[in-house]
């Protein structure tokens, strides 16, 4: 039994909507089998287990930072379907634009050679320790700066600079 696509786009827009009242009740309220709002679900990639179909592209907010992204892919990770369409419908994304994100950023790292890996690491571990010996460089700088200006304010300015 087919159904117009208005119905079915009034439907999908109630699903990603904030009030969202859940497939059960969507498909009670229009007679539906709750099945049938899944599969359509699906088709729109709204769930984990997008068609093959290239998912489209949302026209919600779509300008995230590699880091936001990166970020919400590890917050989604061990979500379940339910958890999952809350998680996107407050974000504004679909659980597709996850998956792709999730290909994008992989998918950079799968053309190197082991060797090339090795020798990232190793560069990532030596800029880490180069980073820390600033790090703690910068905070004995800012220790003898504060107990300068303690040892300043107790016996007051040195002779010399008088």
């Amino acid at each position: 039994m087919g159904y117009p696509e208005e119905l079915r786009d009034e439907i999908l827009e109630r699903v990603l909507s904030k009030s969202n009242p859940g497939v059960g009740k969507l498909a009670e309220e229009f007679g539906i089998s709750r099945a049938t709002i899944f599969n359509w679900k699906k088709e729109a990639g709204l769930l984990c287990g997008c068609s093959g179909k290239p998912a489209k592209q949302s026209s919600l907010k779509q300008g995230f930072s590699i880091k936001e992204k990166l970020c919400m892919i590890k917050e989604t990770f061990h979500m379940n379907e339910l958890e999952l369409g809350e998680y996107c419908r407050n974000k504004g994304i679909l659980a597709s634009d996850l998956r792709r994100w999730e290909d994008e950023i992989t998918e950079e790292s799968q053309g190197l050679t082991s060797a090339e890996r090795v020798s990232l690491v190793n560069a990532n571990r030596k800029l880490k320790k180069e980073l820390d010996r600033k790090d703690k460089a910068l905070a004995e700088a800012a220790a003898l700066l504060v107990l300068s200006k303690k040892a300043e304010a107790i016996w007051g300015e040195k002779e010399e600079e008088k």
